[in-house]
């Protein structure tokens, strides 16, 4: 069931992993790090800690920087 827009910036929030699909590139994996409303869009902003292909295990994987970036929240899709 797909949901309204509303609904899904309302599912992406700090600390949500998330992915972004452009086409005819890989998908790129992150994690939601700031989120608020962007009045003049009238839509919800977000920066995102993105690493490329994969999330790092933070536990046992060597730390790799992300990049930060700042997407639309209807623009990403949740991962869980």
């Amino acid at each position: 069931m797909k949901m309204n827009p509303k609904e899904h910036e309302n599912n992406i929030v700090v600390g949500k992993m998330v992915k972004l699909s452009c086409p005819d590139k890989d998908d790129e994996y992150g994690i939601v790090i700031s989120t608020w409303h962007d009045k003049e869009l009238d839509c919800k902003d977000c920066y995102v800690a993105f690493w490329g292909k994969d999330i790092p295990d933070f536990e046992t994987a060597e730390k790799v920087k992300p990049y930060i970036l700042r997407y639309a929240a209807i623009s990403l899709q949740s991962v869980s």
